[in-house]
């Protein structure tokens, strides 16, 4: 059970990962208007090395006060081929709801660098993920944030067929108070076929000095502290971002 739900959560931080890259929210800048000024010229951001990435998921706690347990890279590598495996064989209605994009995020990812670290609920089962990604081009990262919203306005109710299976999976906006700039929420609820059971995930994404953050959470029913959760965790993670 561990692993299952672990390798759900890398799968999850993976694509997630994915759509961090292909559309996350621009990193707010400080200070306000230059008067008219040429704006500075942007200033390239530093790639991480997957051992610095690494390195910033062990240093920081999740929201239950404990150190995240770093993927190893090989297994990060699978969990990546097996989302673009399992995209290819995704069916997703409406269409523009469909997959091109993450796949699109995936394929974007060759080149980059990457780590993701889980945290366990009280039962010892892995409940949150949260996943890093640097190297990508800033104007890749710092894509509108209204794109993003937009998209996720236009997905809230989804079909979506894996293998002649159907499941119902509907998302709606958050409104977080995070402390990193620019972070974006959202929760999907995902009706699992000829079951009344009913799986919730709350994300949160946001770009900090050119890494692309995301933080995953397996809602366990407890509304708003699964957010406060997912947040906690990701600003705990921005803030060993120098």
């Amino acid at each position: 059970m561990k692993n299952a739900r672990r390798a759900l959560l890398a799968l999850s931080a993976a694509s997630l990962l994915a759509v961090t890259a292909c559309s996350g929210p621009a990193q707010q800048q400080s200070g306000g208007s230059n008067g008219g000024e040429q704006p500075a010229a942007p200033v390239a951001a530093k790639k991480y090395t997957d051992a610095e990435l690494e390195a910033v998921l062990k240093s920081a706690k999740g929201a239950d006060g404990k150190a995240f347990n770093v993927l190893p890279a090989a297994d990060l590598k699978k969990s990546l081929e097996a989302s673009k495996e399992l995209l290819s064989k995704t069916k997703v209605s409406p269409a523009e709801c469909g997959g091109q994009d993450i796949t699109s995020g995936l394929q974007a990812l060759d080149g980059a660098t990457t780590a993701v670290g889980t945290s366990t609920g009280a039962d010892g089962i892995p409940s949150q993920a949260v996943s890093l990604i640097s190297g990508l081009d800033p104007s890749v990262l710092n894509s509108n944030v209204t794109k993003t919203k937009d998209r996720l306005e236009k997905c809230k109710t989804m079909t979506v067929e894996v293998a002649g299976q159907k499941a119902e999976a509907t998302t709606e906006m958050l409104q977080v108070s995070a402390k990193t700039p620019g972070a974006l929420a959202f929760e999907t609820t995902t009706s699992l076929p000829g079951s009344s059971t009913k799986m919730k995930q709350v994300s949160v994404v946001a770009v900090k000095n050119g890494v692309a953050i995301s933080s995953v959470s397996l809602a366990g029913g407890a509304g708003t502290a699964d957010v406060e959760k997912a947040v906690s965790s990701l600003d705990a993670v921005a803030d060993q971002i120098k």
